[in-house]
């Protein structure tokens, strides 16, 4: 799968390329656009954050728009891509943008799976890819935004460390399976 055909009228939208500059490294900026399946909101905070977001949905989707910014390092003949880098780059924690950026890692991942796995595997670790992504990059937003002005000048911390996240990812994941779990045994207890 290409990341197109599994976005319903995936288009690309407003790009920005700028030509080599004197260390072969071309910049660019463009939107990615499509229309997404908006998440199932179980919790009341979720029902708040879509009511609040005013988003217009038709037929349990909704355009998004994703800004990606990219660097293209050339070799020294200018004529092969040696390294490549992008980064989504709207705010991640807005409704639109968050549910752009997660269909987005989660058809990247899928079509990034290897073809030898079973096809049942696929789609569940491309999610499990998809849900490890987004919160690596809104516990970076949130450390950003949190940071004092001094310390955004000086560098800052430049980011959860990879312990922090696999701390607050575990977390994450206990209080969404207590939250799935512990209502229905205390039916039954």
């Amino acid at each position: 799968d290409t990341l197109p055909s599994r976005l319903r009228n995936f288009a690309v939208d407003g790009m920005t390329v700028l030509p080599p500059d004197a260390r072969n490294v071309i910049v660019c900026r463009y939107r990615l656009c499509f229309d997404a399946p908006v998440p199932p909101a179980v919790l009341p905070g979720q029902r708040r954050r879509l009511d609040a977001a005013n988003l217009r949905i038709d037929g349990g989707r909704t355009r998004v728009t994703a800004v990606v910014a990219a660097s293209l390092r050339l070799d020294r003949d200018g004529s092969r891509v040696c390294r490549h880098e992008e980064a989504l780059v709207a705010d991640p924690l807005a409704v639109g943008t968050s549910i752009a950026h997660f269909e987005l890692l989660s058809a990247r991942s899928a079509a990034l799976q290897p073809g030898g796995q079973l096809e049942l595997l696929r789609e569940p670790l491309a999610y499990w890819s998809a849900l490890r992504g987004m919160m690596r990059v809104e516990l970076d937003e949130i450390r950003r935004r949190s940071e004092s002005d001094e310390a955004a000048v000086l560098g800052g911390e430049g980011g959860v460390s990879d312990d922090e996240f696999e701390a607050a990812f575990r977390a994450y994941m206990v209080r969404i399976f207590a939250i799935g779990f512990v209502p229905p045994l205390a039916a039954f207890a």
